[in-house]
């Protein structure tokens, strides 16, 4: 799966769009949500996410992406 994320510039509530997805859940054109902004805390992503994959497909999950060191 690969995203686009020319919109999202790191505030609470932009998003990025899937342009390739290998899984059958999940199409080209779903969008996927960031509630918390970058940096808070520092260094950190720490964020619920929202997958919306249209027609009332969602799904939600916590991401934490640490800066420092690349993981997830």
């Amino acid at each position: 799966m690969t995203k686009e994320c020319s919109h999202d510039k790191g505030a609470a509530g932009e998003h990025c769009t899937i342009t390739s997805s290998n899984l059958a859940a999940i199409k080209v054109g779903s969008k996927v949500y960031y509630d918390q902004a970058l940096g808070i805390p520092a260094g950190l992503l720490d964020s619920n996410v929202v997958l919306n994959a249209g027609n009332g497909n969602r799904a939600v999950e916590r991401c934490t992406l640490d800066f420092s060191d690349g993981t997830e």
